[in-house]
């Protein structure tokens, strides 16, 4: 993706033939809108463990929705850090993938100090090492 790309959204959207997200595929930093990026790609199993949403972005909302396949580990995949000081918007981003593993990190989520509007984020997540200790407002 080049670095004047703004917008991904639903740069993958359905592509049910996606089994796994190569090794080095990145999101540029220039990227703000990651809005079902990977949405209801079925066949999806694999993210890899360098894959991390870009400090940039403030829409990720449903970007791995329903990839009911996914297997990886999503405990990196979330920044350390968010550029902005305004809400982020994280509804939805793995509702329905109960095959996802890995712990939750609510020091980068909602123990940041961070505004975000993430309803679902995590629901039926439930293969998460932390998924009873999510809040409910986050599943």
């Amino acid at each position: 993706i080049p670095n004047s790309v703004t917008n991904c959204s639903q740069m993958f959207y359905e592509c049910s033939s996606l089994t796994a997200i190569p090794e080095t595929f990145t999101i540029p930093n220039s990227v703000t809108n990651c809005s079902q990026m990977f949405r209801n790609c079925s066949s999806l199993t694999a993210i890899p463990s360098t894959f991390t949403i870009p400090n940039s972005v403030t829409n990720c909302s449903y970007m791995f929705a329903y990839c009911s396949s996914l297997t990886s580990d999503i405990s990196n995949i979330f920044p350390s850090t968010w550029n902005y000081t305004r809400a982020i918007n994280l509804t939805s981003v793995l509702v329905n993938c109960s095959k996802v593993v890995g712990t939750v990190p609510a020091d980068k989520l909602w123990n940041s100090g961070k505004r975000f509007s993430s309803g679902s984020c995590f629901r039926n997540c439930t293969s998460l090492t932390n998924y009873d200790e999510i809040p409910a407002g986050w599943k």
